[in-house]
């Protein structure tokens, strides 16, 4: 994982392939000191993950379809104004 992402593969492929969290592999590779690769968002990027979100996306949903860390997205939108929709939890049927 270490060679691949300092060959310029992203923290999110790597996490989706090995079934890490992305925390959990940016936590690895500070360990190692490995330098993170900076894929700064784009302005363009920026209206579109506003858009998206405005228009019922789930966070989760604009992070996945943009392909930018979690925390990138979320900053975007804060900077932008954007009034943030409250955190749904999934709920299991009970019983049955």
């Amino acid at each position: 994982m270490l060679e691949r992402h300092q060959s310029g593969e992203s923290i999110l492929a790597l996490s989706k392939e090995f079934n890490l969290s992305e925390y959990g592999l940016r936590g690895m590779l500070l360990a190692e000191e490995i330098d993170f690769h900076i894929h700064p968002i784009t302005p363009d990027d920026c209206d579109l993950a506003v858009e998206l979100y405005e228009s019922g996306l789930p966070v989760t949903q604009v992070v996945k379809q943009m392909r930018y860390p979690l925390g990138t997205i979320r900053r975007v939108l804060r900077e932008r104004g954007v009034v943030m929709r409250p955190h749904r939890t999934r709920q299991t049927k009970l019983g049955g």
